[in-house]
């Protein structure tokens, strides 16, 4: 199969629209205006934010319709343009969108549920294709925009692509559920972009199936074979963030039941594993966000050290909770339930492990390689305050092994205070949930604990002379993330 990737401009839901506009909901809207650019039929804008952005949430006119529909942001403020066409309840609806792209004359139907062949099939006939999907484990609008020659996607993803990252890329496994896609009735007027490769010979390769990743379509054994679907993801989810097929190579044998352990080993010395009795420990998000800890990777001297130095999962360290990174003294490290292995880069002999800290001066934080605070901390630490915009490598940019996207954290603390009345501000991207002496603020705990773009609440409590316990919750969903909480005594 030859590489076919069509000229679309992109257009980030968050970054590249107005300032004024939360665009956390405009995943939908933005990949139709996205292909709607592609087709020509609107003209680009010399806003600061980008050519395009601004006809996700505005007031505009085109062939004497105008999209003056609206619906609330996240915060509230009514937008119109193509958000206010294609939202209904929060929610981007195919039948909308197929509405908004007719009335700027581009012929469009939506079609339940989608489909790899006929995503391929509408690509590589120079037609773009606007796809609902599940990916990173909530629902999420995005553009097809090409398909490489090793049958994987190339996607406009309006939220995950990262300032200056060129392309998205995902098999059709990586997608979870499809309920639906908006096929177009012609071409792009510009000429697509073909990778230049000389015609097959045989029928092309239809791509892979869903829940089968690209990278392993030659290999005589599959990223976690044999397991249980969910299992089998989770592996696979581990296997891509740690470098897939280039980092780690394709395994060459079934993943296998040790000590508690389901564990795979892939040839270039690294070992993937999961421990499923942490099933019995997880929840469901709110937010539909999934929640099960995750597999791991280490390598496969540092996995064989554990097992022999601190007796694997039965000793005193229990199970892995993160990859093997590098921690901010510049040490690799892997986090465990009971605490933590840290040696100096290649020098296993001297290796050394500590529990977690159980004495805290201020904060007690811990973090979570899951959004919903499931099954076991990544990390623990005392923190003297709350106040963090994360970068794009997520918590202290990776070096306490805790995941730049899809992670959640808890503070715990006893804080002395006068007698009076108190102002709490909390700025979040994306949940919280804040607790005072047990008692949530605000009254519904759930209230704030879901995907919002950084914003600033403000709680008043009155409080007693004396101790008080604090505690706060938190988790990030991907993009920016924020977390602060302050207060003070009005």
């Amino acid at each position: 199969m030859a590489e076919v990737r069509l000229n679309v401009p992109y257009v980030h839901q968050v970054r590249n629209t107005a300032p004024e506009f939360d665009g956390n909901w405009a995943c939908g809207p933005t990949s139709t205006v996205m292909a709607l650019a592609g087709y020509g039929v609107l003209q680009p804008r010399n806003d600061a934010y980008g050519q395009w952005g601004w006809y996700v949430s505005n007031v505009y006119d085109v062939n004497g319709v105008t999209f003056d529909r609206t619906q609330p942001d996240p915060h509230g403020r009514w937008a119109g343009g193509g958000y206010g066409a294609c939202i209904e309840d929060e929610m981007c609806y195919g039948w909308r969108a197929v509405n908004f792209a007719k009335a700027h004359g581009v012929g469009a139907r939506a079609v339940c549920p989608a489909d790899y062949d006929t995503v391929v099939e509408n690509v590589t006939s120079g037609k773009p294709v606007v796809v609902g999907t599940t990916v990173h484990g909530f629902g999420h609008v995005v553009l097809c925009v090409g398909v490489r020659d090793d049958g994987r996607l190339l996607f406009n993803d309006p939220y995950w692509r990262k300032p200056g990252q060129d392309i998205d890329v995902y098999s059709w496994g990586e997608l979870g559920n499809c309920p639906w896609m908006m096929l177009f009735d012609r071409p792009l007027p510009a000429p697509s972009t073909h990778a230049p490769a000389p015609a097959p010979a045989v029928a092309p390769d239809p791509g892979p199936a869903a829940n089968e990743q690209p990278c392993q379509k030659s290999a005589s054994t599959k990223v976690g074979q044999g397991l249980l679907e969910i299992d089998q993801q989770r592996f696979v989810e581990a296997f891509v963030r740690n470098g897939g097929e280039g980092q780690l190579g394709l395994p060459a044998e079934l993943p296998y039941t040790e000590d508690g352990l389901t564990v795979q080993k892939c040839p270039n010395g690294y070992a993937i594993v999961l421990n499923i009795l942490f099933d019995d420990q997880s929840t469901l998000h709110s937010q539909g966000l999934s929640v099960l800890q995750p597999a791991f990777v280490l390598t496969e001297a540092a996995y064989n050290k554990w097992r022999e130095a601190y007796s694997g999962y039965p000793g005193p360290l229990k199970s892995p909770v993160s990859d093997e990174f590098v921690n901010p003294q510049g040490k690799h490290q892997i986090s465990f339930e009971g605490g933590y292995m840290i040696w100096d880069d290649g020098n296993l002999d001297d290796v050394q492990a500590y529990r977690w800290p159980n004495g805290f001066n201020s904060w007690k934080a811990e973090y979570y390689n899951n959004p919903g605070l499931a099954a076991i901390p990544a990390y623990i630490r005392d923190e003297p305050e709350i106040n963090y915009e994360f970068s794009e490598k997520g918590p202290e940019n990776g070096s306490l092994g805790v995941f730049a996207n899809m992670f959640s954290a808890r503070w715990t603390r006893q804080a002395a205070f006068e007698e009076g009345t108190y102002l709490f501000s909390v700025t979040c991207d994306d949940g919280f949930r804040l607790y005072v002496d047990g008692q949530s603020l605000p009254n519904n705990a759930d209230d704030f604990w879901k995907i919002s773009a950084a914003y600033t609440h403000n709680f008043t409590r009155k409080m007693s002379a004396g101790q008080h316990e604090l505690k706060f919750e938190y988790f990030d969903a991907g993009g920016k993330a924020v977390a602060k909480l302050k207060w003070q005594k009005q």
